[in-house]
C-alpha cells in the first residue's frame, strides 16, 4: 500500500508577469528568503542558463501545527508557506 505524501513547508516563486508559479522548494532547504527589491536566479535547463527576477513582494503563510491540528505559529513546527511574488530583472 502506498503512504500518503505528507505536505511540507515549502517557498514558492510567484510571476507577476505571467501570473503562474515558476519555482518551489521545500523550505527546510532554504537558507536564505530574499527581501523585497533583491534579485534570484533559478536555473533554467542546467549549469549557467539561469534567469533572473526581482523580488516585488514577500508573504509568509503560517500553516497548522500537524500534532495539535491548531493554528501554529512557527513555519517550522508547521505547514505553511512563503511566496516570494517577482517579476523578471531587465
Amino acid at each position: 500500500m502506498a503512504s500518503k505524501k505528507q505536505p511540507e513547508s515549502c517557498l514558492e516563486l510567484y510571476d507577476v508577469a505571467t501570473k503562474e508559479k515558476v519555482a518551489e522548494a521545500p523550505l527546510a532547504e532554504i537558507r536564505f528568503i530574499p527581501r523585497n527589491g533583491e534579485r534570484i536566479f533559478i536555473p533554467l535547463q542546467g549549469a549557467g542558463d539561469w534567469k533572473s527576477f526581482d523580488v516585488i513582494s514577500v508573504e509568509y503563510f503560517l500553516g497548522y501545527d500537524r500534532s495539535t491540528g491548531e493554528p501554529s505559529r512557527s513555519a517550522s513546527k508547521g505547514i505553511g508557506r512563503v511566496t516570494l511574488y517577482v517579476h523578471p530583472s531587465r
